[in-house]
């Protein structure tokens, strides 16, 4: 799945409310859990600075807890050179909107995409039905970041613009995922991709993360709602 990606992700702290956007909507969520309350709780939080990825499930290998490659300076955990590596977040597993920050590095030039995927009940590989945010390198084979709905065969782009992060250094993701499916991105802190309301890909969701050919992420942050 070239080019694929999924995020959900954003932070309390980016100040989403101050760009109108509201991850407690459910106006696109049919179920009987959208006449809940949305209760956010910290769902999971990683640095890797004890060596660790035990809350991690690789999906496709490989990846490792790497000293000295983390943003700066200390461990990070990082996908080795290859085509597709995908992790799972054992953590994040069953959510129905998210708020996530962390900080990311591409460090393949021309095919090294980053993206996170939610993933819909009952998949069982990372192209399956799934919405997707990707992050490509500026420079690279791909030429626009977006937003989008992927299955095993088809892509539907939801939100689209340039690609800008440079690759081989470090850049801070922030992606809210609302309860009705809309999501909103920032990339270094700065509004990037948004989308509206969506019904097409049910949840709840399990969180990927991945990259097309080898990177690395630090300083995992995420609050979610169950």
């Amino acid at each position: 799945m070239h080019g694929a990606v999924i995020a959900v992700i954003a932070g309390g702290a980016l100040g989403c409310g101050r760009l109108g956007f509201d991850p407690h909507s459910d106006a696109g969520d049919t179920s009987d859990a959208a006449d809940a309350p949305l209760q956010f709780t910290r769902c999971s939080e990683e640095s890797f600075e004890t060596g660790s990825s035990d809350r991690w499930s690789v999906v496709n290998p490989a990846w490792a807890v790497t000293p000295g490659n983390g943003f700066g300076g200390g461990a990070g955990f990082s996908a080795a050179p290859g085509s597709e590596h995908t992790v799972a977040n054992l953590d994040l597993q069953g959510i129905r909107a998210a708020r996530i920050e962390l900080e990311f590095r591409i460090e393949e030039p021309i095919a090294g995409d980053f993206y996170l995927q939610f993933m819909s009940p009952g998949w069982t590989a990372y192209d399956d039905l799934q919405y997707s945010v990707g992050i490509f390198p500026r420079g690279g084979d791909n030429t626009e970041d977006l937003i989008s709905i992927e299955t095993p065969t088809t892509s539907i782009p939801r939100a689209s613009r340039p690609s800008s992060a440079l690759p081989n250094i470090w850049h801070h993701l922030a992606v809210t995922l609302g309860a009705d499916r809309s999501i909103y991105v920032e990339l270094d802190r700065v509004a990037y991709l948004t989308t509206g309301p969506d019904t097409r890909v049910p949840g709840p969701f399990d969180v990927l993360v991945g990259f097309w050919n080898e990177g690395s992420i630090d300083t995992f942050v995420v609050e979610c709602a169950r």
